[in-house]
């Protein structure tokens, strides 16, 4: 039972938004994982040589445990080492349903599965 909880806890950093950047200038976000990288891609990056998908900005719900303004753009995190739902490979339900909050307003304004 414990190497699924790992697995599920991994593919979580990997597969799920940690966070998104909302570029006003370009027009367009990027949703990133724990590795600051690209959903699904497990590798360490940097976020500013991710590629913007386009959209209308001005619809995209900036909701999350924090939020970054910056000149042109925003960063906006679902959780945080305190609040990952998975800290320690245990699953923590009341995190989790925090953390859907945030993801199932965000997944319905981009019309995607997240």
């Amino acid at each position: 039972m414990e190497d699924y909880i790992k697995k599920a806890a991994d593919a979580f950093l990997v597969e799920r938004p940690y966070g998104m950047r909302v570029d006003y200038s370009k027009q367009g976000y990027v949703l990133f994982n724990r590795n600051l990288n690209v959903l699904g891609n497990g590798e360490h990056a940097r976020l500013e040589e991710l590629p913007l998908e386009e959209f209308d900005v001005d619809e995209i719900p900036l909701e999350g445990e924090i939020i970054k303004e910056h000149a042109g753009f925003t960063d906006v995190f679902f959780y945080s080492d305190c609040t990952n739902p998975y800290a320690g490979y245990v699953l923590d339900l009341k995190k989790l349903k925090v953390y859907n909050q945030f993801i199932y307003p965000l997944a319905m304004v981009l019309n995607r599965k997240l």
